[in-house]
């Protein structure tokens, strides 16, 4: 079985998600393949992959946000009052 090498034109997708640490990594074996197989850089894509999990977790930060903002706001509310 034959296999066509990706080019520029037809590049090769790698799927990595969006942390600093599977970037990092998703660009070492880019930089390898590339080296391996003598082919440009612009031979493969880095695809960031956002997952169900990811957006439950932003979103999860987002919420965390805005009650620690409410929260806050609920402590200095008396003191506001005191002193205005």
């Amino acid at each position: 079985m034959t296999y066509q090498l990706p080019t520029p034109a037809q590049p090769l997708n790698i799927g990595t998600r969006g942390s600093l640490l599977a970037l990092a990594q998703a660009n070492e074996v880019r930089d390898r393949l590339a080296a391996a197989f003598d082919l440009p850089f612009e031979a493969f894509t880095i695809v960031v992959i956002k997952t169900t999990g990811d957006r439950i977790i932003e979103e999860a930060c987002k919420s965390r946000h805005r009650i620690r903002r409410s929260a806050i706001a609920d402590l200095l509310r008396p003191m506001r009052r005191r002193i205005g």
